[in-house]
């Protein structure tokens, strides 16, 4: 009996130790997302901010090329 419980409390602290374990690597995982989504939209604001300047930079050229077509 004796043996018995002194192996259910090893499972038990091995048990505890483990939970502890997959708290801090899901705790660091979520910190890890929420650094990823952090630098998606960092990404995505950049990414538009060209989208624009693209846009801005085509309809010039597209202007300049009439102009040279009409001189």
């Amino acid at each position: 009996m004796d043996d018995f419980v002194l192996n259910f409390k090893k499972a038990q602290t091995f048990i505890e130790r483990l939970k502890e374990r997959v708290e801090t690597a899901l705790n660091a995982k979520d910190e890890e997302i929420v650094q990823l989504r952090d630098e998606l939209k960092r990404v995505d604001n950049e990414l538009k901010r060209c989208r624009t300047e693209n846009e801005a930079l085509t309809k010039k050229i597209w202007q300049l090329e009439k102009r040279n077509q009409n001189e």
